[in-house]
């Protein structure tokens, strides 16, 4: 899976370990990427791009650096800012480990997509089983 110039990584939770950040520097199209939720679930700092489902969980300078799509000069200046604050890296990557744990977990989307398909249901007489979502929202 990687080679990081001290032999070849067999498995995520090794690529994770001997990792410091998460990058995905998507071009968009491909929702709220796993990539990014298994870095921030490994604690790992997340360098991204401005695109949908990237930029609705990295938020910059929180749990890592949101950068412009198609922008290589500014990926770089991300990495080289990273490079230079360890103590950034390792805040930002607590950061993303709390939001994931904050409502992007499996479970926490699953629920939310229940919700909608019982307000769907419930706005189109479907299945009188159906669980309303919770006063207030969801």
């Amino acid at each position: 899976m990687l080679d990081s110039g001290s032999g070849a990584r067999r498995t995520r939770q090794e690529c994770w370990a001997a990792s410091h950040v998460c990058c995905l520097p998507s071009r968009g199209g491909e929702g709220l990427p796993r990539s990014l939720l298994e870095g921030a679930a490994c604690g790992r700092a997340l360098v991204t791009t401005d695109v949908p489902g990237c930029r609705t969980f990295a938020r910059d300078g929180l749990e890592g650096l949101v950068v412009p799509k198609d922008d290589a000069p500014a990926l770089a200046a991300a990495f080289r800012r990273l490079a230079a604050d360890p103590d950034g890296v390792a805040r930002m990557g607590a950061g993303a480990r709390r939001r994931l744990l904050d409502g992007f977990t499996e479970r926490a989307v699953m629920d939310d997509v229940k919700r909608v398909y019982a307000r769907v249901l419930a706005g189109r007489g479907g299945d009188s089983d159906a669980r309303a979502p919770p006063a207030g929202g969801g």
